[in-house]
């Protein structure tokens, strides 16, 4: 299987939830037998984050997935890959002719609670609600990392309810209890 992961939201100076969550991903698909390709930002080194594979090809390039200036770049960019199964990590899938597309949704606050973001308010949620509703729509499965955030996809999109389906967010292994016992018992 052709799997292109866009990993452009980890960001070397703010590793956020979305940053750490791709890092999981890539660590768990490094060990599977499928062609992976991954987009990231030119600055950002994998190794770092113990992410080593002969199956995983890193395309560096400096296109931002966000911003109304970069959606032809993006489309251009994403357009060599139009036989991959496509995953974004986030809410804001850029606009693509990939027919397989996967998004990831992590909470809806920008649809429920307006005091999470900065001014302009009224802005912001407007792109974040339009550009979730096009990742939704556009992709053929969408993953919910929690039954909650599952349960306000189909609240606020109920067209969307036969293609989102749950994948609990995974933990780096040192936090995984033999490992924690173990470096607890070391430590202490």
């Amino acid at each position: 299987m052709n799997i292109l992961i866009d990993a452009r939201v980890i960001n070397p100076v703010n590793i956020d939830g979305l940053a750490v969550y791709t890092i999981q991903l890539l660590k768990r698909l490094q060990y599977k037998e499928d062609n992976i390709i991954v987009l990231i930002n030119s600055i950002i080194d994998l190794s770092l984050h113990n992410i080593y594979s002969t199956n995983i090809k890193i395309v560096r390039t400096n296109i931002s997935p966000l911003g109304i200036k970069n959606i032809i770049n993006n489309y251009l960019l994403l357009k060599k890959y139009k036989n991959y199964i496509y995953h974004y990590p986030q809410f804001n899938m850029p606009i693509t002719n990939i027919k397989k597309t996967v998004c990831t949704i992590h909470d809806f606050k920008h649809f429920n609670n307006l005091t999470v973001f900065q001014k302009p308010i009224f802005l912001y949620k407007l792109y974040a609600q339009l550009t979730t509703k096009y990742s939704i729509n556009k992709a053929k499965k969408v993953l919910a990392v929690s039954d909650f955030t599952k349960d306000e996809i189909i609240q606020h999109i109920p067209s969307a309810k036969n293609k989102v389906i749950t994948i609990y967010e995974d933990c780096d292994n040192s936090f995984k209890k033999e490992n924690f016992e173990k470096n607890v018992l070391d430590k202490y």
